[in-house]
């Protein structure tokens, strides 16, 4: 949706946001700092487009709504990150693995490692000891 108008853009000036540039989509103007989606209800943008008229009496929708489009890129990269570390703490480790055989291991990390016998990357790393760099390090070594 394209946000157009001289209200828009004077009220913009008047809170001192840089003008509209041409065919600006209104989710970009509200990942803008500085820039509450209630001010552009108010300010017009969106007029007649039924999605924003619902949010303009719902506080609590308009607030969720602001969240997730100003914070989309950070809650994408959590998202990866969630996924990255399901799939790993699954991650099994061999019974017979020899853990003083990878170099990169912290000294502290091998004793402990050699010590507990972790079935799971997930369980190694929530051994008291055991650096994430040590389960990086194991890591790359299970996926050889």
């Amino acid at each position: 949706m394209r946000v157009e108008g001289a209200l828009l853009h004077s009220k913009l000036a008047s809170h001192g946001l840089e003008g509209l540039r041409d065919g600006e989509v209104f989710l970009q103007l509200l990942k803008r700092p500085g820039l509450a989606l209630a001010a552009l209800i108010e300010a017009g943008a969106g007029r007649g487009v039924e999605e924003i008229e619902v949010l303009r009496d719902d506080r609590e929708c308009r607030d969720q709504v602001e969240f997730e489009v100003k914070y989309e890129g950070y809650l994408q990269r959590q998202e990866f990150q969630i996924r990255t570390f399901e799939k790993n703490e699954s991650l099994a480790i061999p019974g017979d693995f020899d853990f003083s055989s990878i170099r990169s291991l912290s000294t502290e990390g091998k004793e402990k490692l050699t010590r507990v016998r972790p079935s799971s990357l997930g369980q190694a790393s929530r051994i008291s000891g055991v650096t994430p760099a040590d389960i990086a390090v194991l890591m790359v070594s299970l996926l050889r």
